[in-house]
């Protein structure tokens, strides 16, 4: 690897610090303090290491990241074999959730994961730019089809994989207007499997507290850092403020939210790795680019000290924020923009602003799941009171996300023998096409296809999974709205 400053492009990096009159993250002086790019990191293969970019796919072969993508070594590339059994076909280079296949290749119109991937982990390769954490190995999940639809299941299972293949730093550019329970139950899960979620703030210019909300950034997360996006002045990006020159970004606003979001990054003309070649780079702006930038910094903090916890590295991060006189007050938990090297240095501990925000997690906790129920119509979900309105016919071909009873102890043997059974046809299982346990998530959550043949009854398939399995309800999945 090569020093930072020997990128070609590395005067782009304004939020970096390329330009000392921008206000910036402190990512240069952060990396004064290292002789490299991965002085003090002593395992690179280690999950603190590795970032999930849950997106519009990756363009791994760029020359500014197929050095750092996060390879499979235990699979054979495109020979329709599991080669390493952990339930995901040709999955070298990552997983595509949106085509169910093992090519998380970005082919999206605007190249949008290529650029997330870029920022939080480009490489120190004299070539082009670099990310804030040029260690970082980038695992690849493909979530958006190249139209930019995404359905729930697909969120779920992105989170499931990214746990199998130990990433533990999970980026999430991106936002839901809708709360859908076992998206939540799915972050919660891995958060308990010591993840740390860095997800955007959202593009709507508007407090995500006190008016409508935006998914994951509304949840209450242990580990997980909601980011909001500031510009070279220091400020929150509002709509309707001045355009950059040129004039690469949109009108657009930051979310906010004194409860919701932790803290501001730079998210305004922000080059990166975009996907329309293997050597193209482009700006993009929205609190999507900021987010990968604190991903990056997380990452490259907690690989350097891997002893602390996922809850343990959010605190830090959010004690060691800049604090502009009142430039970000009221907008979030921390009113401050986060500064890498303030972060290595941990100067200052945990402030009481911080030790004072809640950080109680809610994992396995269930409540939400019921009330979320009361609010929903009996079409969007199956439990054994409300069987007997869904009928078969309307159920073929459906596929549907069920969550198994926190009461059930060994739910691992319990998914095992209805997978069993259902490979095997037996009796009423056999009108069920396809079956996934999130094995990463502790097997609470599963997706199910059924069939959708003529003489199919689905419903009967569900019943028996409520008397024999232990399911307790199940949600139709459904295309997120963004």
């Amino acid at each position: 690897m090569s020093n930072w400053w020997e990128e070609p492009y590395f005067n782009t990096l304004w939020a970096f610090g390329s330009n000392p009159d921008d206000d910036n993250v402190g990512a240069i002086d952060a990396f004064q303090q290292w002789a490299g790019p991965v002085d003090g990191i002593t395992d690179l293969s280690i999950g603190q290491n590795i970032i999930a970019i849950i997106d519009s796919g990756v363009r791994y072969t760029h020359e500014d990241l197929a050095d750092n993508i996060l390879i499979n070594k235990a699979e054979i590339p495109n020979n329709q074999i599991d080669d390493d059994q952990n339930g995901y076909t040709d999955d070298y280079y990552g997983y595509n959730f949106a085509y169910n296949n093992g090519d998380p290749f970005d082919d999206s119109a605007n190249g949008h994961g290529t650029h997330v991937a870029g920022i939080a982990a480009a490489a120190a390769n004299d070539l082009g730019i670099v990310g804030t954490n040029p260690a970082a190995k980038i695992l690849p999940i493909k979530v958006f089809d190249k139209n930019g639809d995404v359905s729930y299941s697909s969120l779920i299972a992105s989170i499931d994989y990214a746990v199998i293949r130990g990433a533990k730093v999970i980026n999430m550019s991106l936002g839901v207007a809708q709360q859908y329970e076992l998206f939540y139950q799915a972050i919660q899960s891995a958060e308990g499997n010591g993840c740390l979620f860095i997800v955007s703030a959202g593009n709507d210019d508007r407090d995500i507290d006190q008016q409508k909300p935006t998914y994951p950034a509304s949840y209450k997360m242990e580990s997980g850092i909601k980011v909001a996006a500031s510009n070279q002045d220091g400020q929150r990006v509002m709509e309707g403020g001045p355009r950059s020159d040129p004039p690469y970004s949109p009108r657009w606003g930051s979310n906010y939210g004194k409860q919701s979001v932790d803290l501001f990054a730079p998210g305004i003309d922000i080059y990166s790795t975009v996907n329309t070649s293997d050597i193209a780079y482009g700006y993009m702006s929205g609190t999507s680019m900021a987010t990968p930038l604190v991903a990056g910094i997380a990452s490259s903090f907690w690989a350097r000290n891997p002893d602390l916890s996922a809850s343990e590295v959010k605190a830090r991060i959010l004690s060691n924020v800049d604090v502009p006189e009142e430039a970000f007050d009221g907008d979030t938990v921390t009113g401050g923009r986060i500064n890498m090297e303030r972060l290595n240095q941990d100067k200052i501990g945990i402030s009481s602003k911080i030790s004072s925000h809640e950080f109680t997690s809610t994992t396995n906790s269930y409540s939400h799941v019921e009330r979320w129920q009361k609010e929903m119509d009996i079409t969007n979900w199956i439990t054994p009171a409300n069987l007997i309105f869904h009928d078969s016919d309307d159920l073929k071909g459906k596929t549907i996300i069920g969550l198994l009873s926190v009461d059930i102890r060994d739910k691992e043997k319990v998914v095992n023998d209805l997978a069993k059974d259902i490979k095997t046809d037996q009796e009423e299982l056999k009108h069920i096409d396809f079956f996934k346990s999130m094995e990463a998530l502790d097997h609470s959550i599963c997706t199910i296809q059924l069939s959708d043949q003529d003489e199919a009854q689905p419903k009967d398939a569900i019943k028996t999974l409520f008397n024999e399995f232990g399911y307790t309800s199940f949600y139709f999945d459904s295309e997120v709205l963004i």
